[in-house]
């Protein structure tokens, strides 16, 4: 076994369900030999890349959105291990946001993604790992490829997840956030990035990020690298709902943000704590919330990439 494709039906608000076999007939025209399934589940992504690597499968497909990479790169891990440092993973965007997809530039045109996967070339990136607590209560760990979001984003993913996302991802998100926004209280979080204690602070949102791209395209970290080492972290301070409005085009747009309570910096390691009920969200899924703390894995996974 070569190369096993996961594929999740219920992607892009159940679209990916009816565009699969044009797809199947896209690989199946450029790869012989490979194996796919859809998963049923929460979750079964995860399981589906762990039982296929340890079967040796050597590329790993991801055909969904962002929650489905990241289901898919938790796969490749096991009791904090990687099964196999040389297994690259491969996207095939086909969701309602592919914001990781995007740092790559492999589109959701299915020829073309296709190509990457055939033609493309394997590259080192970074990868995220948290410590958190589940909404049971239990400690548990997960990775990440691409943002780590706490306070609003965590509530407006929460939002978007359990209501329709027909409209695409830009309107999708940006209605889930403008809902949140009118209800949203801003948390007071205790921050510690590397060993620079911040103390506390009242935010509306931390953005922990390794790409660039969130929420359907906003640029939370126009700079961030996905192999230089370090997080690119935006904390989101005590802003109100107009400052909020005034700034969001601008995340959009990738412009500089220039506000008493906004910050950026840079670091490896992040610890969040609060005394609130704060969420948070990896990559578009949201499973748990504060306390947490985030490190970067430098050089963690191999990603297919374009050639050039």
């Amino acid at each position: 076994m070569g190369i096993f494709a996961i594929v999740n039906p219920a992607s892009d608000n159940g679209a990916t369900a009816k565009r699969w076999r044009k797809i199947l007939a896209v690989l199946q025209k450029k790869i012989s030999g490979f194996e796919w399934r859809f998963t049923e589940s929460p979750g079964h992504a995860t399981e589906i890349a762990r039982e296929a690597l340890y079967a040796g499968a050597t590329k790993i497909v991801s055909v969904g959105g962002d929650g489905t990479n990241n289901e898919v790169v938790n796969g490749f891990f096991e009791d904090g291990q990687q099964i196999n440092e040389d297994a690259v993973l491969c996207i095939l965007p086909s969701g309602t946001a592919c914001d990781f997809a995007k740092v790559f530039h492999i589109p959701k045109n299915i020829e073309v993604a296709a190509d990457v996967l055939v033609n493309g070339r394997p590259r080192r990136c970074d990868l995220g790992k948290a410590s958190f607590r589940s909404h049971e209560g239990n400690a548990v760990e997960r990775y990440f490829l691409n943002v780590a979001d706490l306070g609003i984003g965590g509530e407006t993913v929460e939002r978007v997840n359990r209501t329709t996302k027909a409209f695409g991802p830009l309107v999708s998100y940006l209605y889930g956030f403008l809902v949140t926004l009118l209800k949203y209280k801003n948390k007071s979080v205790q921050l510690v990035v590397d060993d620079k204690d911040l103390g506390n602070n009242i935010v509306k949102a931390v953005a922990i990020s390794n790409g660039r791209y969130c929420g359907g395209g906003i640029q939370v970290a126009p700079h961030a690298s996905v192999d230089d080492g370090l997080f690119d972290i935006l904390i989101v301070g005590n802003i109100g709902c107009r400052d909020t409005l005034k700034h969001l085009p601008k995340l959009y747009a990738g412009k500089p943000l220039l506000h008493r309570e906004l910050r950026m910096m840079r670091g490896k390691c992040i610890s969040a704590t609060s005394s609130e009920k704060v969420l948070i969200d990896f990559d578009g899924e949201q499973p748990g919330m504060l306390p947490a703390s985030f490190e970067i894995v430098p050089r963690g996974i191999m990603v297919q990439a374009p050639a050039s």
